[in-house]
């Protein structure tokens, strides 16, 4: 079994806000709507990947 990669909370929330400005780029919606779409689900994926040092 592979260990997580332990992150701080502002590496977390980082990776949430660069997604965030990704997605709203690509699919040419603002940041607010493509944070209300994605954040649940990236919240998820993160925490699957790193431990989250809160």
């Amino acid at each position: 079994m592979r260990t997580k990669k332990q992150i701080s909370m502002k590496e977390y929330m980082s990776l949430q806000v660069r997604f965030i400005l990704y997605v709203s780029q690509a699919n040419k919606i603002d940041n607010l709507t493509a944070a209300e779409i994605y954040a649940p689900l990236l919240a998820q994926k993160i925490r699957s990947k790193y431990d989250v040092m809160f």
